[in-house]
């Protein structure tokens, strides 16, 4: 029940992940801000559920590359928020195949907070669901500037990979 349950998550959060590419955000409403999209069914109907958007960018590093230009799609669909990672603004999104691990975040005060995250498949990098600590941070309305990082270690990846980027809360 617990794999249907992720499955029904991750859906809305893959279909919108499929448009996504750097110049494709840069060029959005969403970039540095958070928007609210409505969901179209499968003949481009709106459904009347809504999700919101914000994309921002920041910085990826690995074993072949470092400080190079990331691009950080959050989605917010009411049940979870899913966040992908566009390495070099691109495709493919960087996934952690479904592993738990940590994420820090430092707070507008400089308080750092660890939250757990779960490793996405499929196009999206995380997924942080209803009543986690993150989630409740994101929602909080405090529209807060937060810087992120993640350490690809915490989540498995041998590839060594960092992810460091600023997004707001809602």
């Amino acid at each position: 029940m617990k794999k249907i349950f992720l499955l029904v998550l991750f859906i809305p959060l893959f279909s919108y992940a499929q448009q996504m590419n750097y110049s494709y955000w840069l060029e959005q409403e969403s970039y540095n801000n958070w928007v609210q999209n409505e969901d179209l069914d499968e003949f481009g109907d709106p459904t009347g559920k809504t999700y919101n958007v914000f994309a921002g960018d920041g910085t990826f590093s690995n074993t072949h590359i470092a400080y190079s230009k990331l691009i950080v799609a959050v989605v917010d669909n009411n049940e979870s928020i899913g966040m992908s990672f566009l390495e070099d603004g691109q495709f493919p999104i960087k996934t952690f195949n479904g592993k738990l691990g940590l994420v820090k975040v430092k707070r507008a005060n400089g308080t750092v907070e660890t939250h757990v995250a779960l490793g996405g498949k499929r196009g999206v990098s995380l997924v942080f669901v209803r009543g986690s600590s993150f989630f409740e941070l994101i929602r909080s309305g405090l529209n807060e500037t937060i810087k992120i990082s993640v350490d690809g270690e915490n989540f498995g990846d041998d590839n060594y990979s960092e992810y460091d980027f600023t997004i707001r809360t809602q």
